[in-house]
């Protein structure tokens, strides 16, 4: 009798376990034209290339994911069983065009648990991730259409994962203990457009190039411009998608300033405004030149004046910012695009930086609005380990000494003794990150230095051009070094005038030889502000600015 109850017992529970898997598939979705449609899983689309339907990200289901789930039907389903959360890595996409995120999803009769959704978006624009909950009947298929402004102030420019959530109760309280999902015909759609109702551009030019970034359905774009520019750019191309819709082209009338583009539909139904705002965001002058420094005397990780150290990376894969290299007046110089920090690693070539006494990096931002920003920098102790033990960090904003100032390079020039931490010596430095809000900012000459070390040998080459470097340091107080180079013998005056354009000082007047010159400007009767200095030869006339903070 006994082996009969536990027989009937196991023959209940399989029965119950074959209950918690669906015995049908979802229904086939409409059919639509490849171009309304971006699929992620399902046979009734063409599926995008190279997804990953579990990437591992630690959940508790993971042994268990199974794209290829049967149902009985020969038809299959993607299998999340003993799921908490999961997701999928996919090649980004642009999906700014599409209206809605579709899925067909289905969990066991009697769960009382929620399901959320979202994309994530890898663009560094609005959050990366909203969750929304996905409307569930238990026990059936739900097909379900979330509309794209479900996702609050998501930017859809560039999503390359999704996640499903189900670590939540129906009353919306924390539950981790997993359960099994099973999911179908993940897809992104838009409806089909009607011609006579299409009010997009199908081409925008600036100066006769594609803006970049351009999508008929990003309406706000933003053009950088070097500083000081006052020669405006026009909107050369505007070309409507459907032929019979009318274009108004209104040109910006300065530099900062914003271009506009109307478009009204054939049938007078659907306008949209694209706007191209152009800013003053990249800089005229490269930075500082360093003073010459003894090889021994220095630790260079980014600096064309010096030797630098070899690096893993200039971006870690752990950090969440992207760089480009760019040339600003013929100077290499770090483009770093701030989502919030970047990582520079050398844990392969860990440096002994406890000889050195002082610290520098030059900064540049074109931002207007300074109110809250930062720019901190942190580096990073491993102590002979296989991570970090200590961090020593150094922060920088409108209030600190040197401070946050926005169209000029920003000279920090501090001992090691100000950067926070006494855990060690700094003697297995092995990473070096910076923080920030500014967006995009400039970078250059991010070396270590022993204040006590020889000169190096100066540039005694004669230079092929007629230059003026921005000053050294800056902002100051209350001097500040001014360096020029001449490509042949002449007369030169170097001057420095208030921004109402009182001069103030005349640093240089007399003649000079062809090669490399350095003036000291010292501001000590003066009061905080701007100042321009200007260099006039006979090669021509440059004028820069440069900040005094008292």
């Amino acid at each position: 009798m006994l082996k009969y109850t536990v027989l009937t017992v196991a023959l209940l529970f399989m029965s119950s376990i074959g209950f918690a898997q669906p015995a049908d598939n979802a229904g086939d979705p409409e059919a639509r034209e490849s171009e309304n449609v971006v699929s992620i899983y399902g046979d009734f689309y063409t599926t995008i290339d190279g997804v990953n339907y579990n990437p591992n990200w630690g959940q508790s289901g993971v042994d268990g994911v199974d794209p290829e789930y049967d149902p009985g039907t020969g038809n299959t389903v993607l299998a999340y069983p003993n799921f908490n959360y999961q997701g999928t890595e996919f090649t980004a996409q642009d999906l700014s065009a599409m209206e809605y995120l579709h899925v067909d999803i289905w969990v066991a009769e009697g769960t009382s648990r929620i399901v959320k959704l979202t994309p994530i978006d890898n663009s560094g624009n609005g959050p990366g991730e909203v969750l929304v909950e996905v409307p569930l009947t238990p026990g059936s298929w739900n097909s379900v259409s979330l509309p794209k402004s479900a996702f609050t102030g998501m930017t859809w420019q560039s999503i390359f994962q999704l996640k499903f959530d189900g670590q939540f109760n129906a009353d919306g309280s924390a539950n981790t203990e997993p359960f099994d999902v099973y999911v179908d015909n993940i897809f992104f759609w838009k409806n089909a457009s009607t011609p006579q109702n299409d009010a997009t551009l199908s081409d925008l030019q600036v100066d006769n190039e594609t803006v970049e970034g351009f999508s008929s359905t990003l309406l706000n774009y933003e053009v950088n411009l070097v500083t000081g520019t006052t020669e405006v750019p026009q909107i050369t191309e505007a070309t409507a998608t459907n032929s019979n819709a009318s274009v108004t082209i209104t040109q910006a009338t300065g530099v900062p300033g914003t271009a506009s583009v109307e478009v009204v539909s054939e049938s007078g139904n659907v306008t949209n405004t694209y706007s191209v705002n152009f800013l003053s965001t990249i800089p005229a002058t490269a930075a500082p030149t360093p003073p010459q420094i003894s090889a021994e005397g220095v630790i260079s990780l980014f600096s064309d004046t010096f030797t630098d150290i070899d690096l893993d990376t200039l971006s870690a894969e752990f950090d969440d910012s992207d760089y480009e290299i760019v040339m600003v007046e013929d100077n290499p110089t770090l483009l770093i695009k701030f989502a919030n920090f970047i990582g520079v690693d050398f844990q392969n070539n860990r440096q002994d930086m406890s000889d050195m006494t002082h610290f520098h990096i030059d900064f540049w931002t074109g931002k207007e609005d300074l109110d809250g920003t930062v720019f901190n920098v942190k580096l990073s102790e491993w102590g002979g380990t296989a991570g970090e033990v200590a961090g020593y960090e150094f922060n920088i904003n409108e209030g600190t000494s040197p401070a946050i100032v926005n169209d000029t390079w920003v000279s920090v020039d501090v001992p090691l003794s100000s950067f926070g931490g006494t855990a060690s010596p700094r003697g297995d430095i092995a990473q070096f990150l910076i923080t920030s809000n500014l967006g995009d900012v400039y970078v250059d000459n991010i070396y270590f230095y022993d204040e006590g070390a020889p000169l190096g040998v100066g540039d005694d080459i004669t230079p092929e051009s007629f230059k003026l470097r921005q000053n050294y340091p800056n902002p100051f107080n209350p001097s500040t070094n001014i360096s020029y180079t001449l490509p042949a013998n002449g007369k030169v005056t170097l001057e420095v005038f208030t921004i109402q354009g009182q001069k103030v000082a005349t640093l240089v007047d007399e003649v000079k030889g062809a090669g490399s010159h350095t003036a000291t400007f010292n501001a000590t009767n003066l009061a905080s502000g701007v100042y321009t200095y200007i260099l006039t030869s006979e090669a021509g006339r440059i004028v820069n600015k440069m900040t005094l903070i008292k």
